[in-house]
C-alpha cells in the first residue's frame, strides 16, 4: 500500500511538469494572445468593411471575434482562479478587480522584512527562509510528555460494535467515488498540488490507481462519528454544528459578566498553540480530527469539574451551567473566580499542556473576526471591524469623492424599476413621525417623548421647562384617576382636543401609514421615497436573457449619464477613440448607424442584418435576422432559438 502511494504521488508529479508544457503549448500567454487576436478582429473587420459582399471575409471575422472572446474568457478564469473568490458568478468580466485581489494576497503572503528572537529586523530573503525553517523546525519537532492515564477517564465509550466495523471495512469503489466529487473543485490545492477539479474531470483516467491507493476513508468515516465523540461545547471541523450558536452563546455569557455574584464573575480567553510531532503533519484534515479529539480531553476535564463542584460555574439557567465554549484552537472559559475554581482550573490546564504537548500561547489574542462586547453594541465596538471591510473594499478602485463623469442622483436610483430607477429601497428617520399610541392605562406611554395626542409628541411644543425637567418620567398613566383624566395646570394649553378614550387594556404602538396599523416594508419605502412617473421602457432592458451589463448600459443611456469616448476625451483622458462602422476620429453616442456608414443595397437587392448569441458552449443560443431594401427600410424581421 504504502508503494502505491508512492508511485501515485510520483505520477501526480510527473504529470504537473507535463501540464505546465501543454499549458504554455495550448494557451501561452494570454495577455500576448488577446493582443495578437485584436490585431486580427482589427484586420478581418477592415476587409469586410471594404468588401461587405464577400462571404469568406465574414467568416474569417466572424472567426475571429470567436477567437478574441475565448481567449478573454480564458483570461478572465484564469485570473479569478489566481484570486480565489469565489462568489463572483455572473456579470461582466471582473478581470481587473480579480487582478487587485492577486496583487492584494502577494503583498499579503510575501514576507519583506523579519524580526528575529535578537530584535534584529532581518530583510535579506535567504536569510528570513533560514529563520522561518528554524522556527517550524523547533515548533514541531517531537516532545517529551508526561503519560497520565488519569486525565483520560474523562472519555466516555461511546463507539459501538457496528462503528468500529464500520471504520475498519474497506471502502467501495463507489464509496470512494462519492468521498472524491464530495470535495470542492475550487478549493485550494492539497500537499499534491492538485485541486479537486482535476480529480474530478479525470476520475475515468486515474480510477484505477485512486481506487488502488485511497482502500481506506477513515477521514469521511471518522466524520459521521464525530457528533459521538465531540461535545457540543465544540463547533469547529465538525459537520452540522453551527459556530453562530456558540457565539450566541459567548455574547450572552459576556453580558452575564457585569452582574455582581458572590466570588466574582472571571472570563478568560485562551489560544493553543499546535506543538504536535512534525509526522503527523500527513494530512491537514487529518490533524483537524485529531486536534478535535484531543480537545476533548480538556472539555471532558472541564465538565468533570464541574460535575464533582471543584468548579463553580459562573451562571445557571434551566439546570445548565456553560462553562467553557471551544472554537477550534481559541478557547473562552467563564466560571466563578473564587480561589478554590481557579486553583482546580490551572491543575487542569498545566495537566493537559504536560499530557498533550500543547502549549497555552499567553502572548496571542487572535480576532476571531467577531465581536463580543458586553451591553449593546456602540460605534467604537464595530470600528475594527469597519477597518476591515474598508480594506477588502479598497480593492474596488475609485474614490466616492471624486465626480469623475456624470452621475446621477440617489434618490432617483432608489426609485423603482418603472419609474426608471434600480429599485433599491431605503428608509427615513421620518417614518418616525408617523408612529401612533393606542391608549389602554398610559403605564408603557411617555407624556413629552410619544406622540399619543395630537400629530407630534408633546416636548415639541412645550419645550424643556422646568416643569417638564422636574417630571422627565412621567407617563400617561400618571395623568388619570379612576379612569378620568386629571390634567396638570401647566399641560392644558399643550394637550390637543378631544383626549384619547381610556380603554384600560395594555397600550398598543401602530405605524399610521397603513391602514391596519401594522409596519410593511413596502409601504414605509413608497411613503418617503422619490415619486417619478412610470416610463415604459424598463419593462423591456431588465430581462433575465439580456446580459447585465447592456441593461446597465441602455439604463445610462436612457439616464443621460453614459459616457462615451468624446466624453471622456473633453473630461481630460488621454485615449484612443475610433468608431467601428465609419472610422471617424471619435466614438459618439449620437453617431447613430443611419447618421454613419449605411451601405444600402443595390435596387431589387435585399440586404440581410444576422446576429446571434450562445450562453455557454454548449447551451443556450438565439439568432436574429432584419431584411432590408435599398432604401434600409425594414421589410421582415425573423428570430429564434437554437
Amino acid at each position: 500500500m504504502v508503494m502505491l502511494l508512492i508511485f501515485f504521488m510520483q505520477k501526480l508529479k510527473n504529470l504537473k511538469h507535463i501540464l505546465k508544457e501543454w499549458n504554455w503549448k495550448v494557451f501561452g500567454d494570454l495577455k500576448v494572445k488577446i493582443q495578437e487576436a485584436e490585431q486580427n478582429v482589427k484586420a478581418t473587420m477592415e476587409t469586410s468593411d471594404h468588401n461587405p459582399r464577400d462571404e469568406q471575409a465574414l467568416h474569417d471575422l466572424v472567426n475571429t471575434q470567436n477567437e478574441l472572446n475565448s481567449r478573454e474568457t480564458q483570461y478572465n478564469t484564469m485570473l479569478q482562479k489566481k484570486s480565489r473568490i469565489k462568489w463572483v458568478k455572473e456579470g461582466s468580466a471582473n478581470t481587473a478587480f480579480f487582478h487587485s485581489n492577486i496583487k492584494i494576497r502577494q503583498t499579503r503572503n510575501t514576507i519583506c522584512e523579519l524580526e528575529d528572537e535578537n530584535e534584529n529586523l532581518i530583510s535579506d530573503q535567504k536569510k528570513i527562509a533560514d529563520i522561518l525553517v528554524d522556527f517550524f523546525e523547533k515548533r514541531f519537532q517531537a516532545q517529551d510528555i508526561e503519560v497520565n492515564e488519569d486525565i483520560l477517564d474523562v472519555i466516555q465509550n461511546v463507539i459501538t460494535e457496528s462503528d468500529q466495523f464500520m471504520l475498519e471495512v474497506i471502502p467501495e469503489a463507489d464509496e470512494i467515488k462519492a468521498v472524491v466529487f464530495d470535495m470542492d473543485g475550487d478549493s485550494a490545492p492539497g500537499p499534491d498540488s492538485v485541486s479537486g477539479m482535476f480529480y474530478k474531470a479525470c476520475w475515468d483516467i486515474i480510477q484505477q490507481d485512486f481506487i488502488n491507493v485511497i482502500q481506506y476513508c477513515w477521514r469521511r468515516r471518522m466524520a459521521c462519528l464525530m457528533h459521538k465523540l465531540v461535545s457540543p461545547q465544540q463547533v469547529a471541523y465538525i459537520k452540522g454544528r453551527n459556530i453562530h450558536e456558540q457565539i450566541l452563546l459567548a455574547s450572552e455569557l459576556v453580558n452575564e459578566m457585569k452582574k455582581k455574584r458572590r466570588g466574582g464573575n472571571l472570563s478568560l480567553k485562551l489560544d493553543i498553540s499546535q506543538a504536535y510531532d512534525s509526522g503527523a503533519q500527513a494530512r491537514r484534515s487529518t490533524i483537524s480530527i485529531l486536534f478535535v479529539l484531543i480537545e476533548e480531553v480538556l472539555s471532558g476535564g472541564l465538565t468533570k469539574l464541574v460535575e464533582t463542584r471543584k468548579l463553580q460555574p459562573m451562571v445557571t439557567r434551566d439546570g445548565i451551567a456553560p462553562t467553557h465554549i471551544l472554537f477550534a484552537d481559541d478557547i473562552f472559559l467563564f466560571n466563578n473566580c473564587s480561589k478554590r475554581s481557579i486553583e482546580n482550573l490551572l491543575n487542569l490546564i498545566e495537566t493537559y499542556q504536560n499530557c498533550s504537548g500543547q502549549i497555552i500561547n499567553k502572548n496571542k489574542n487572535k480576532n476571531l473576526g467577531i465581536i463580543i462586547h458586553p451591553g449593546r453594541i456602540k460605534s467604537a465596538s464595530v470600528c475594527p471591524m469597519v477597518e476591515i471591510m474598508q480594506d477588502y473594499l479598497a480593492v474596488w478602485k475609485g474614490d466616492a469623492d471624486v465626480r469623475k463623469f456624470k452621475t446621477i442622483s440617489w434618490r432617483r436610483v432608489c426609485t423603482p424599476f418603472c419609474e426608471g430607477g434600480l429599485g433599491i429601497r431605503r428608509l427615513s428617520d421620518s417614518l418616525k413621525n408617523d408612529v401612533r399610541w393606542i391608549l389602554g392605562n398610559g403605564e408603557h406611554i411617555s407624556v413629552w417623548f410619544d406622540i399619543w395626542t395630537g400629530d407630534c409628541p408633546i416636548i415639541e411644543k412645550i419645550g424643556f421647562t422646568d416643569y417638564v425637567n422636574n417630571n422627565i418620567q412621567m407617563k400617561v398613566k400618571d395623568l388619570l384617576q379612576n379612569n378620568e383624566w386629571v390634567i396638570p395646570t401647566e399641560l392644558k394649553n399643550f394637550i390637543s382636543l378631544p383626549l384619547p378614550i381610556i380603554s384600560g387594556a395594555h397600550d398598543n404602538i401602530i405605524w399610521s401609514g397603513d391602514i391596519k396599523g401594522n409596519f410593511p416594508t413596502t409601504a414605509a419605502v413608497n411613503k418617503v421615497r422619490h415619486k417619478e412617473q412610470k416610463i415604459h421602457w424598463p419593462s423591456h432592458i431588465w430581462k433575465s436573457f439580456l446580459h447585465p451589463g447592456i441593461s446597465s448600459n441602455i439604463w445610462k443611456i436612457q439616464q443621460g449619464v453614459f459616457i462615451d469616448d468624446q466624453k471622456k476625451i473633453t473630461q481630460g483622458y488621454d485615449t484612443v477613440s475610433m468608431c467601428c462602422v465609419c472610422k471617424q476620429d471619435q466614438e459618439e453616442l449620437n453617431l447613430l448607424p443611419l447618421e454613419c456608414c449605411w451601405l444600402n443595397p443595390p435596387k431589387n437587392f435585399v440586404l440581410f442584418c444576422c446576429d446571434g448569441a450562445a450562453a455557454g458552449n454548449p447551451g443556450l443560443a438565439g439568432f436574429g435576422v432584419i431584411a432590408r431594401d435599398h432604401d434600409c427600410a425594414v421589410i421582415g424581421t425573423v428570430s429564434g432559438g437554437l
